[in-house]
């Protein structure tokens, strides 16, 4: 038994729905219609109204039977009178816009941050995106949404890839496709509407756009040397998601290092420090790989000049004589 129900009445253009009824069964004579179906209920209104006015805006249960007693039911959305044909989707927006995304956590419009959960096919950390659809005319709905680097992900009812049911799909973002930074990333919704459960005739098409940011990219961190005064300064910037934290730590002549500390200011070099190491974390956990400075000592050089040196471009030796406190900077790889 087949039930289909459509939208919009072609000979008025009002909100009509039809319940296009057939039965494989031909010995199962007439198919009666139930307009608000409650399977819970056994006192449920049968007729043979094949055509009924409905209210827009509203979901309901549809049903249709043959004299066997076999039921076939539709949970069917009434789309307003100014609707498109095409209208599949119910969202205006999607929930993700105006998301952060990073392969470790995501923030949501409101600043708040969530851990991706699992992928409840795939097992993958992703991020679920509902969705609200509904077929226009009965058939039968598949879809996906696609990154703008043309990542796929596949629209779910439950497990299945397709439903002829007005309800909640689900698209899944896993973590792992996000592998470049966007300020502007979009993510567009497809969904197709099938006139066969083979899904090879497409009756229509609709779509919804949205816009996140996608951040995998970790905070730089540069560290710069006063020769005179001995003091380090440590800057660091994350131009998308924003820096959270800044630490250093130091390491002496024999590999002790200390622990990390947030860097709040310039801070003078402590006796005897060999290393300096830096880490820096954004809003959306991307961490720096540590930066280390070589601070080796040699007690046989003769002074410098009292300028602040750059040391992250590359690894560098700072060489301390004791006649004038001060700092001279030579290259060597660390």
């Amino acid at each position: 038994m087949k039930l289909l129900t459509v939208d919009i009445n072609p000979a008025n253009g009002k909100i009509v729905t039809y319940a296009s009824v057939s039965d494989n069964q031909s010995a199962f004579g007439t198919i009666q219609v139930c307009w608000n179906y409650n399977p819970d209920s056994s006192s449920n209104a049968w007729s043979t109204t094949y055509i009924m006015d409905l209210a827009p805006g509203t979901a309901i249960l549809i049903a249709a039977k043959d004299e066997a007693g076999n039921i076939t039911v539709v949970n069917h959305y009434v789309r307003w009178e100014n609707d498109n044909t095409d209208n599949l989707i119910e969202n205006i927006d999607l929930s993700i816009s105006g998301y952060k995304l990073s392969k470790h956590i995501y923030i949501d419009e409101l600043g708040l941050p969530h851990t991706y959960i699992s992928h409840p096919i795939t097992g993958e950390a992703c991020l679920p995106v509902e969705v609200t659809v509904g077929p226009a005319f009965g058939g039968y709905l598949g879809g996906y949404a696609q990154l703008n680097t043309g990542i796929k992900y596949p629209l779910y009812w439950g497990t299945d890839t397709n439903s002829n049911q007005y309800g909640t799909a689900t698209f899944y973002i896993t973590a792992s496709s996000l592998t470049s930074s966007q300020r502007n990333a979009t993510i567009t919704l497809y969904v197709a509407e099938y006139t066969d459960a083979s899904m090879t005739k497409k009756a229509c098409t609709d779509s919804l756009v949205s816009v996140v940011l996608i951040d995998v990219t970790p905070p730089s961190a540069n560290i710069s040397l006063n020769k005179v005064t001995g003091m380090v300064t440590i800057v660091a910037q994350d131009t998308l998601a924003g820096l959270e934290t800044l630490q250093y730590a130091t390491e002496n002549g024999s590999g002790s290092v200390s622990a990390y500390t947030s860097y709040t200011g310039s801070f003078a070099l402590p006796s005897g420090t060999k290393y300096i190491h830096v880490k820096a974390v954004d809003k959306l956990k991307n961490e720096s790989i540590t930066a280390s400075i070589a601070l080796e000592i040699d007690e046989e050089g003769n002074g410098a000049s009292g300028e602040n040196e750059d040391l992250t471009s590359a690894a560098t030796k700072v060489y301390r004589t004791p006649r004038f406190y001060c700092y001279l900077i030579g290259t060597n790889k660390s």
